[in-house]
């Protein structure tokens, strides 16, 4: 494989690294947006006709009831679950990708406690965080996040293969979809909106809820 090819498998893990900080930093603010939202949909609810706030109400008994069904179906499927578990089949291990192991070497080369001593405390904790997840990668095959160390070290690793290209893309393309799916909610819109359209917004909300309710 050429220069060019390793050089775009780089950029992809790269991707992948930035891509999940910023999916970090969404689910912070998705949070944030959840609470906010929910604070002003019930005062909103408050200001809204009798009926609307009725039926709202009604639905809310009805959510309660759905809930306590659903947790009592999950409970007895997990005991029904606990008490066929050792009859069966143990899943087989995933094959780990050839190369992993000679990465993960090159890392703990640099990053293992007994290569640490004679650096900074700062410096070792960051290099002891790296030899952990390097760890933590190999166990588990994710050949993602150690190439995601590797590079963080500046160690060289093989040239990727297809299969490692068709990882790493459907790994950028997963993180995106979920990125997508909070940017979509309604919460996050509300939130994003400005001040004085947020009334607004959360009335179109609760009526279009209240239109559908039952449907």
């Amino acid at each position: 494989m050429s220069v060019s090819e390793q050089q775009k498998f780089k950029l992809l893990i790269l991707q992948v690294r930035f891509l999940r900080e910023k999916l970090i930093l969404h689910k912070e603010i998705e949070e944030e947006a959840g609470s906010l939202f929910s604070k002003s949909f019930k005062n909103t609810l408050k200001e809204m006709p009798s009926d609307v706030k009725s039926a709202f109400e009604s639905e809310e008994q009805k959510q309660e009831e759905r809930e306590k069904q659903r947790f009592s179906e999950q409970v007895e499927e997990t005991q029904q679950r606990a008490e066929h578990q050792e009859e069966q089949d143990v899943p087989p291990k995933k094959t780990k990708p050839k190369h992993l192991k000679l990465v993960y070497k090159e890392v703990a080369k640099i990053t293992h406690p007994d290569k640490l001593k004679d650096m900074s405390e700062l410096e070792r904790l960051e290099k002891e965080n790296l030899f952990i997840k390097a760890g933590k990668a190999m166990d588990e095959g994710n050949l993602i996040d150690l190439m995601d160390v590797a590079l963080h070290l500046k160690v060289p690793f093989p040239d990727p293969s297809e299969d490692d290209f068709e990882l790493a893309k459907n790994k950028v393309e997963k993180i995106r979809a979920k990125i997508k799916k909070i940017e979509n909610t309604t919460a996050w819109k509300w939130y994003h909106s400005d001040e004085e359209e947020k009334p607004l917004m959360m009335k179109d909300y609760i009526n279009y809820i209240h239109q559908n309710l039952g449907g």
